[in-house]
């Protein structure tokens, strides 16, 4: 039964594991949305990486040259990425808070990204809540 309830909920998450709520939409013509990601609660200090898929449901490839968080200590891996017309690209999110261990509090951490025009494709804001009795969240706790 517990096989028959694991399966379930993986074909409800999708193939990769990767939840609904963390599909950001890329758009050549220019985004009109932002994405909201809640990454949970995690330990002061840590460092997390967390699965995200970019979808192109447009006609027009997109090419994400650049991605710029407005927190040095995050990143999206890999750094340039190509979504074809119509479909999805896995990426992932680091955020790592080793260099400000005595953080604590709610982050919040707004990453835009760019085609090699300048323009903004796509537009995400993750936030979490920084403990120090946290802990560091897998990709289940965060969905």
């Amino acid at each position: 039964m517990r096989l028959l309830l694991a399966l379930a909920l993986f074909a409800i998450a999708g193939c990769d594991g990767i939840s609904r709520k963390d599909v950001i939409i890329v758009d050549p013509a220019g985004i009109s949305s932002l994405t909201r990601i809640d990454l949970g609660v995690a330990q002061a200090g840590a460092r997390l990486s967390h699965p995200m898929r970019l979808r192109n449901s447009s006609v027009t490839d997109a090419h994400v040259a650049e991605f710029q968080p407005t927190c040095d200590c995050a990143t999206i891996l890999p750094s340039r990425l190509a979504v074809k017309a119509g479909s999805d690209q896995l990426c992932e999110l680091v955020i790592d808070m080793r260099n400000e261990p005595n953080f604590t509090g709610e982050l919040r951490i707004d990453v835009d990204g760019f085609d090699a025009s300048g323009k903004t494709i796509l537009a995400l804001s993750a936030s979490l809540d920084v403990r120090l009795d946290g802990y560091q969240i897998s990709h289940a706790d965060a969905q």
